[in-house]
């Protein structure tokens, strides 16, 4: 007599026992022969086998954007695939969330690795992305990764109307990109404030 577990193995004993360890849905044939005689059975999905809980999830995640100007905020949003019932984000800043979603703004400039971990019943999987969020400094427009004469030049351009103005360039918060915000960006440029 031979049985045949599919994919997973094969036994010649008689009433065999076999421990199937990976999930999915075996095809089984027994085939028995006696005096030069053969009959053979073939049962397709015969054995179906799922993890004790359900399968683990995927991680998986995207961000509306993944470049800008310090402070720069980013809304992640989870891809995974499965079912989880808990997530646990690092932004590569130090801050963590636990949240499906999370929005998390950036305070200083550099390049930061976002990872994810997913959970459900039947396990967990995680997922990072090195380099993923790159966070210019704050004033750096041109985004080559210092304030510079370029960015003096833009904000001073938006002031007097020939530019769009970009919120980002509202430097004393008053809704509005004025001559105050070109002074401002100037005098950091020049070394007379020490921020932004």
């Amino acid at each position: 007599m031979e049985l045949d577990f599919g994919f997973a193995g094969l036994s010649f004993d008689r009433d065999p026992v076999y421990t199937f360890t990976n999930p999915g849905n075996y095809i089984i044939m027994l085939e028995v022969s006696k005096a030069g005689r053969s009959d053979l059975i073939l049962r397709e999905g015969y054995i179906n086998v799922t993890f004790p809980f359900g399968s683990p999830p995927v991680a998986n995640f995207t961000a509306n954007v993944t470049a800008g100007n310090a402070p720069f905020t980013v809304q992640f949003n989870d891809t995974y695939e499965g079912d989880p019932t808990s997530w646990s984000c690092s932004f590569g800043d130090g801050i963590l969330s636990t949240l499906k979603n999370p929005e998390h703004t950036y305070t200083t400039s550099g390049t930061f690795f976002v990872s994810q971990t997913v959970t459900n019943a039947g396990g967990s999987d995680d997922t990072t992305k090195p380099g993923f969020i790159t966070v210019f400094p704050k004033g750096d427009f041109n985004m080559n990764g210092r304030v510079d004469v370029g960015d003096v030049t833009r904000v001073a351009y938006m002031a007097v109307n020939l530019t769009p103005w970009d919120p980002a360039a509202d430097f004393n918060g008053d809704t509005k990109v004025d001559i105050g915000d070109a002074s401002k960006i100037a005098y950091y440029y020049v070394g007379r404030v020490a921020g932004l």
